[in-house]
């Protein structure tokens, strides 16, 4: 996720609302480019939250369901990823008052996190 946000221009970092830490919140369209610029710099992105503004802090609306196993091929799986992405965010297309958390992961990161869950199972 670090990789993709250090990617970011200046400008669609100024369209987007950071939720806290290093998490930001894109609007539709921009959160299309992002979605772009990650498939070009071989980012998958493995999830999306959708958030709504709130006086009291935002509101998550909806979480994207979709799980696309790695089976070897990184530009693969980072397609699928990412088109599954661009459809969970059509079909829940909101207005300037929401926005877009993309998950993501670059190759290193992935088989990284892949690790310590695999770590982690087997002390269960």
């Amino acid at each position: 996720m670090l990789e993709l946000d250090s990617l970011m221009p200046a400008r669609l970092k100024q369209l987007a609302t950071c939720c806290g830490g290093n998490e930001f919140a894109y609007p539709y369209p921009s959160v299309m480019e992002v979605i772009d610029m990650a498939g070009q710099n071989k980012i998958a992105v493995l999830g999306v939250e959708l958030l709504q503004s709130h006086p009291k802090g935002p509101v998550v609306e909806a979480i994207s369901g979709y799980e696309i196993p790695f089976l070897g091929d990184w530009k693969a799986f980072v397609e699928a990823n990412n088109a599954s992405a661009r459809e969970v965010i059509m079909k829940n297309q909101k207005g300037e008052e929401h926005g877009y958390i993309l998950t993501s992961a670059t190759e290193s990161e992935f088989h990284r996190l892949r690790l310590k869950v695999n770590e982690r199972n087997k002390k269960v």
